[in-house]
């Protein structure tokens, strides 16, 4: 028997994927950045830059993070900034697909008439150890089985990344495409998956510390244009609790929106029952809220995307329909999409009408919606849990009209992220 565990122990670590960055050159010595003029241009656009985060959630040294700030910073057009944090079982190895689907959205967003003409893109993938086995040893077998046991050391490893280092790497590159010489730039972060549940956190504590100044100033500065979390595998009690401290939002613009595939069965099925097994034994108690008893497990065990007491507004299909002036679903809907009318591009190449239709707060059990908006997508937009990788995956064309639709009907000319809007955090 105790060679058989030693065995197994061998198996278990001959899989395992190191702890140590992918980015950084000679890092075990002399640790410098991995500049984007040095990665093969026909693999990574030359405005990726990548940010690396260790096993306990520490910057692999601030070598990463200056080379992005300056990427920002230095944009001889206004800066667009998308920080993009993957999710589990992938990590910022070059070779990793989750990387390179995030850098042809970036190139196809540099080659948009409507964005090259006015913006300068720069794409900052934060790369954490969301693998901890390696796909080629873990397709069968005791790898196979290893790494699906791995979810639950990679949720323990989402609440580290969730810390101040990732928040102070967030806040200074959002901060240097604001503070841009050129223009003022756009901001948009993105969490997928796990890395939903990271950006959540680590944006969450952020924006309820600012009830401090909302006594005395007009509300909390937003962290980002448009912070979009894409089928996230998060709990929904911390949306419960971020809808909770921020029930008396004043402003229309959102601080965060939720969007989760319909067809999505990780986090409708897998998700809940793994993270029910880890919680067996854990200590709940009973909510009462409008005089009604509520368990608290009952929010540990479901993502607000499958929680019917989250969603706050729904796609309304409106059937086919012909973009106005010819124009593209993307160009449109940056420009001019509202909550009444956007578009869609579809495989085929017709586009599809949709709204936003906001759903009624008078449901049972039905939450404030406190800036922090919940939306089913419907599977024709964004297909399961992943998208399909041939067209794009989360970042297909359907999704990419999707953002800038959001984009457009949230920031408003009245309704910028300079604005401030109040919290609280009364219970």
């Amino acid at each position: 028997m105790r060679c058989f565990s030693l065995l197994l122990c061998g198996l278990l670590a001959g899989c395992a994927m190191p702890n140590k960055p992918y980015w950084v050159s000679n890092w075990k010595r002399n640790p410098q950045a991995v500049e984007p003029a040095q990665v093969d241009p026909k693999r990574f656009s030359s405005r990726l830059a990548v940010v690396e985060l260790d096993e306990q959630g520490d910057l692999w040294g601030g070598h990463q993070l200056e080379t992005a700030r300056k990427m920002v910073h230095d944009s001889p057009k206004r800066p667009l900034l998308v920080i993009y944090i993957h999710g589990w079982q992938t990590n910022a190895h070059p070779k990793n697909r989750d990387l390179q689907t995030f850098s042809n959205f970036i190139a196809k967003l540099e080659a948009a008439p409507e964005v090259k003409d006015y913006f300068t893109v720069t794409g900052v993938f934060i790369g954490w150890r969301g693998a901890s086995y390696t796909s080629e040893s873990s397709l069968t077998g005791i790898g196979y089985i290893a790494r699906q046991a791995s979810f639950w050391s990679r949720l323990d490893a989402t609440n580290r990344v969730a810390g101040v280092p990732l928040t102070g790497a967030i806040s200074e590159l959002v901060s240097a495409a604001r503070a841009c010489p050129s223009d003022r730039g756009v901001s948009m972060l993105i969490g997928y998956s796990f890395g939903g549940r990271i950006l959540e956190r680590t944006l969450g504590q952020a924006l309820v510390s600012q009830h401090a100044y909302s006594s005395d100033q007009d509300g909390a500065l937003l962290p980002a244009d448009l912070t979009i979390l894409i089928n996230p595998a998060s709990e929904s009690l911390y949306a419960r609790q971020l809808k909770l401290a921020m029930k008396n939002w004043k402003s229309p613009h959102p601080a965060i929106i939720s969007l989760t595939s319909e067809s999505d069965l990780v986090t409708a099925v897998a998700w809940p029952t793994a993270n029910w097994i880890s919680n067996i034994f854990g200590g709940f108690r009973k909510y009462i809220r409008q005089g009604t008893k509520e368990s608290q497990k009952s929010f540990i065990v479901s993502t607000a995307g499958h929680d019917p007491r989250m969603p706050t507004h729904a796609f309304v299909n409106e059937g086919l329909a012909t973009v106005p002036d010819g124009r593209s679903a993307f160009e449109y809907n940056a420009e001019k999409a509202t909550a009444k009318r956007f578009y869609v591009t579809q495989p085929t190449g017709k586009t599809i009408a949709y709204g936003l239709e906001t759903l009624p707060g008078n449901r049972p059990g039905v939450l404030p919606t406190g800036g922090y908006w919940v939306l089913h997508v419907p599977s024709e937009i964004l297909r399961g849990h992943g998208g399909i990788f041939e067209e794009g995956g989360i970042f297909s064309e359907q999704v990419t009209d999707v953002l800038a639709a959001l984009y457009s009907i949230t920031n408003t000319d009245a309704i910028r992220s300079t604005q401030r809007v109040e919290l609280n955090t009364s219970r």
